[in-house]
């Protein structure tokens, strides 16, 4: 349910000369009775305040999750959100999200750190126990407005050591201009008490190699030992590089990260040897259950490519599909509404990239078939056929094709 404030506005002003605040809030707590989910969008301060003394009014048991997308909020806003937290109106709260939410007219940088300090002090009073999606940040890559520090990522760090959110899962957190900080949130993560996280994505996030160091040591811990996604695209100041991305190969090699099914390494200043170094992960087996690979902006050549095909010949279970042209964010109208998607639905054109993604997309279909085909040999109970044999067999179709 998507909550139009300026709607109920315009309907009130034309019924009455002056703004009377409680009537409007008096409307907004009738239209957020029983609801589950509510998106607002498009509000500023004065109006989000109005929805948060509305969520102040009253307890909500059936809102599970809170949406702010494109609102032009402040200290101001986010404070009076905190205070619907900390009284325990939202119980049933999993997934809080504010995406893009920030006065562009005034470029006041939004929130701020001190409007994420007041909000994760509210997520740590044990109100929302329930919380498993915590997502901040501006996830339109055109922005790159909303910043983040070091004190705002200590205080997220010692919300994750409260153990006030033993189901959180899943973190999103864009524009920690902070080497620091990152590592605060890491070591916060790693001795947190929660459950198994499934996604963690710190993007367009200070990460060099001191927070490459701290990505391994979280990655080796048991908290993250049900990670499904991995997102570290878009690094600022510090960046990974060709170092970070040989020191992150040490946890991709090890069984904490078999079911991983995606990992984003957009734009984080990798270059061949990187590259190469993620092939040879792939071509050792590691990480079994990876689907989605994205490693658009490295300095991609025909060896890469070379490499990433004999990723596919030594591991003949490699299916995973790597992009290596940066995603265009084209979302379907729901997608925009969420602002979850991480793409890609379209890419961006690359021309000298494209006969590079042809080829490695033959040998991951080549895999794909043998897999199809084991399947089926197995189904029916058909004479053993090594694996070498069929190998070897859709090696040659893709050659000469």
């Amino acid at each position: 349910m998507a909550v139009n404030i300026e709607e109920i506005l315009q309907s009130h002003r034309q019924e009455s000369q002056w703004t009377v605040w409680p009537e409007i809030e008096a409307q907004l707590s009738q239209k957020l009775q029983e609801k589950a989910s509510v998106l607002v969008k498009g509000t500023g301060d004065e109006q989000f305040v109005a929805l948060a003394k509305a969520l102040q009014g009253r307890v909500f048991p059936q809102l599970e999750t809170l949406r702010l997308h494109w609102n032009r909020l402040s200290e101001a806003g986010i404070l009076e959100l905190g205070s619907v937290i900390l009284m325990g109106n939202l119980p049933a709260l999993k997934v809080l999200n504010i995406a893009n939410s920030f006065r562009r007219e005034n470029w006041d940088f939004g929130i701020g750190d001190s409007g994420l300090i007041a909000l994760t002090t509210a997520l740590g009073s044990g109100s929302v126990p329930h919380l498993k999606s915590l997502q901040i940040g501006d996830f339109d890559k055109s922005l790159h407005d909303e910043v983040f520090g070091l004190q705002s990522a200590r205080a997220l760090a010692e919300l994750f050591l409260l153990g006030s959110l033993p189901q959180f899962e899943d973190l999103r957190l864009t524009g920690l201009h902070s080497e620091e900080g990152v590592v605060a949130i890491l070591t916060g993560m790693e001795a947190g008490k929660f459950a198994k996280f499934k996604k963690l994505r710190l993007e367009e996030c200070e990460i060099g190699f001191e927070g490459a160091l701290a990505v391994v040591k979280a990655l080796h811990s048991p908290n993250f030992s049900a990670l499904e996604t991995l997102n570290l695209q878009d690094n600022v100041g510090q960046a990974l590089g060709d170092d970070g991305v040989v020191i992150l190969s040490s946890a991709l090699r090890t069984a904490h990260l078999n079911v991983l099914q995606n990992l984003w390494l957009h734009n984080v200043s990798m270059g061949e040897r990187g590259l190469m170094e993620l092939a040879s992960v792939l071509g050792d087996g590691c990480l079994p259950s990876l689907k989605k690979l994205y490693v658009a902006g490295a300095n991609h050549t025909p060896a890469t490519t070379d490499a990433f095909i004999q990723a596919y010949r030594e591991n003949s279970s490699l299916v995973v599909t790597i992009y290596l042209r940066r995603p265009n964010l084209v979302a379907s109208e729901e997608e925009v509404n969420h602002w979850e998607t991480e793409g890609p639905v379209d890419v961006e054109v690359e021309e000298n990239l494209k006969e590079f993604e042809s080829q490695l997309g033959e040998f991951r279909s080549r895999n794909e078939k043998l897999a199809e085909y084991m399947k089926h040999a197995g189904a029916v109970q058909t004479p053993v056929v090594t694996n070498t044999i069929v190998t070897e067999k859709l090696d040659s179709e893709v050659e000469t094709s």
